[in-house]
């Protein structure tokens, strides 16, 4: 009976909009993209409710008579952004996007292929050519983790080899060209071995034997030889408390006690003193090192900062020479969402992610400016990889 009533709301919505205006209480044009093991959400925001958007996630069908069953808490993103990057894993996730009013009301109307969408990360990668290697590992590893106070324990079956190597790295590990963005955490490794890593990032890890590193044969199996779910090491489990900047050490050290150090008979008094004029001069002329502090320029290509022209090159020039160059992050990110929501050719597109990812870096959002760097590191790989590598600096901080 429930499912009848929302179907028939929803025809209601486009009934009474045939007489005049169409209320639309509901995103439309949800995509998503992925890179890696992240899934970029992309959506045009409702015209007629404008409060926060609700994204639902499952592994699961989701029905949204019954929505708070989904298996992840549910995300809020403001009215505006359009878009929203998730961490998964490789299977298929289902989302489903809801719009609310200012005052908070959820509109729970899901409709296919509008603003409910199914990822199949194998089928996408797969349409990339990035899909995990074929051939098949010629051993059984059964390679897992497990988090242990302020280590990862990383166990494994040897299959009766001595000469495995183990790597580690901050994105999932799928296929040869992998490892090159991996450390070597151990070059002969036995099972269990105990790994300390830095606390807080989420880490992958694979073994490979070290003939095949010589050979170039090297056969990655997740699951199997490479780990599919990241394992973090909390920062509470490493001395930090919660809610507080303070690391505690586990061993203090010993507390030096001023009273044994100083005569008996000696008088101590604790109050600042005073410095003398002469102290004082001193200090003034005393010359401080300037501490350098280094932050990202914003990046620009030189035609999309000279007189604009017809067509999509001029939208997009004069977002760059209207927003862009006047640092006005939040109405750029805004105006390009905007523009990338049209097909537009290649190298245009390419262009404005790269912009973009730039914004979100400025607007201190790490992932959603990674997905972007990531999208085009073909495209610009060096332009790309030097922004890539101050987003995790950003990321690990």
């Amino acid at each position: 009976m429930k499912r009848l009533f929302t179907v028939m709301s929803f025809f209601l919505v486009f009934s009474l909009g045939a007489q005049e205006k169409v209320f639309a209480p509901f995103v439309s044009r949800l995509t998503a993209d992925v890179k890696n093991n992240l899934v970029r959400l992309s959506w045009i925001d409702s015209p007629d409710v404008k409060g926060p958007v609700i994204i639902y996630s499952s592994d699961s069908p989701i029905d949204p008579l019954t929505i708070s069953s989904s298996s992840k808490k549910p995300i809020q993103v403001d009215y505006g952004v359009q878009s929203y990057v998730d961490e998964t894993d490789y299977k298929t996730r289902y989302y489903f996007v809801a719009a609310t009013d200012e005052k908070g009301l959820i509109y729970s109307l899901a409709i296919p292929l509008n603003n409910t969408i199914t990822v199949n990360m194998q089928n996408f990668l797969k349409r990339q050519g990035e899909q995990t290697s074929t051939a098949k590992v010629d051993a059984d590893f059964s390679l897992r983790t497990a988090v242990q106070k302020e280590s990862v324990i990383v166990s494994f079956n040897a299959a009766g080899r001595s000469n495995l190597v183990l790597y580690r790295s901050i994105q999932p590990i799928r296929k040869m060209e992998d490892l090159l963005n991996s450390v070597i955490v151990q070059a002969v490794v036995d099972s269990p071995f105990i790994d300390y890593p830095i606390p807080g990032i989420s880490y992958y890890y694979a073994i490979v034997p070290q003939e095949s590193l010589v050979s170039g044969n090297v056969k990655i199996s997740p699951g199997n030889n490479a780990t599919v779910m990241p394992v973090t090491v909390p920062l509470s489990q490493y001395g930090m408390i919660r809610g507080s900047s303070v690391l505690m050490r586990p061993i203090p050290l010993p507390l030096i006690s001023l009273s044994m150090l100083i005569d008996r008979n000696a008088s101590f008094n604790a109050l600042p003193q005073e410095l003398s004029l002469a102290a004082e001069q001193a200090l003034m002329n005393v010359e401080r090192p300037e501490v350098p502090v280094i932050t990202k320029k914003p990046r620009a290509f030189k035609e999309d900062m000279e007189m604009p022209i017809n067509g999509e090159e001029y939208t997009l020039r004069y977002i760059m020479q209207t927003f862009f160059a006047k640092r006005e992050w939040t109405t750029t990110r805004e105006q390009l969402a905007l523009f990338l929501s049209l097909p537009r050719s290649a190298d245009t597109e390419a262009r404005a992610r790269f912009y973009l990812g730039q914004v979100y870096y400025f607007l201190n959002m790490p992932r959603e400016s990674l997905f972007e760097f990531l999208m085009i590191k073909t495209k610009y790989p060096q332009e790309s990889a030097e922004w890539i590598s101050a987003v995790l600096d950003m990321l690990i901080k």
